[in-house]
């Protein structure tokens, strides 16, 4: 497994529960195959079948390393614990698809929906009730230096160029599986996580009915 400080930029994502869970491995394996979101591009927290990154039983859960080896030398890892403690720590999307240090705020609105949602479809899928209460940590890393861009500039233009005075951004919470569930809950705290890392950049904060937009439109499949 890589550390965090081996990536030039990372999302780190972990989350605990407490519910008594005693989940054996093959029941790991199923429901987080099944909670994986299929809308933007590979599912955090992916499932391959592939040799060299399928998931793997560990003492007290599963986990998968997957470096795809590719132009965009993109790098997931995940670990999904039988008492339900879940860990996943992702390069960016963004360092395969520019030639410049950026970080596209539309995607981090996408892709912060997409963990908390996943995680919560997992919980549900483990059994977890949905007012039970677990605790998640959203970190981004290697934002220092990073200009801020989007990749659709006509729906959310920034401007002046924008620059990181700053390296991470973390962000905690207490939650309810069912609060994460819903639209407005997931919603909220999607904006809680891009308005913070926009601040980084300068004192960018967008709008947050464009933030709500672009959850509703994932919400649905698409990505606007």
């Amino acid at each position: 497994m890589k550390s965090k400080e081996d990536l030039p930029g990372y999302m780190e994502f972990a989350s605990v529960v407490s519910a008594q869970l005693d989940i054996a491995p093959d029941d790991l394996l199923r429901a987080a195959e099944e909670t994986a979101i299929h809308t933007f591009g590979w599912p955090i927290g992916l499932v391959l079948h592939r040799a060299d990154a399928t998931p793997h039983p560990t003492e007290d859960g599963i986990e998968a390393e997957i470096g795809t080896n590719t132009i965009d030398n993109s790098y997931d890892y995940w670990r999904l614990g039988s008492n339900g403690d879940y860990y996943i720590l992702k390069s960016l999307f963004e360092d395969g698809r520019s030639e410049r240090r950026v970080i596209f705020f539309d995607t981090r609105v996408v892709r912060t929906a997409e963990v908390f949602l996943r995680t919560a479809r997992l919980y549900k899928a483990l059994g977890v009730p949905g007012d039970h209460v677990f605790n998640m940590r959203i970190e981004y890393g290697g934002l220092r230096g990073r200009v801020l861009s989007v990749i659709s500039p006509s729906r959310m233009p920034i401007f002046p160029e924008r620059i990181s005075s700053v390296d991470s951004i973390v962000r905690e919470y207490e939650v309810t599986v069912d609060q994460v569930l819903s639209a407005a809950g997931l919603k909220n705290l999607v904006y809680d996580v891009t308005k913070r890392l926009g601040e980084v950049f300068q004192f960018f904060r967008a709008d947050q009915g464009t933030v709500n937009q672009a959850v509703d439109a994932f919400l649905v499949g698409r990505i606007t």
